[in-house]
């Protein structure tokens, strides 16, 4: 259990750092497929 929360920690992270460099989301589109794409990550 330890090593999955760890893991959606380390993917939040790297997402949080490709976003910060890829620039705000451009449409709101673009933003909610971003969100959804977090969010299927952080159910597996």
């Amino acid at each position: 259990m330890l090593g999955a929360t760890f893991l959606a920690l380390a993917r939040a992270m790297w997402l949080k750092r490709e976003t910060a460099r890829a620039g705000p989301p451009r449409t709101e589109e673009e933003a909610g497929a971003r969100a959804t794409t977090v969010r299927s990550w952080l159910m597996e």
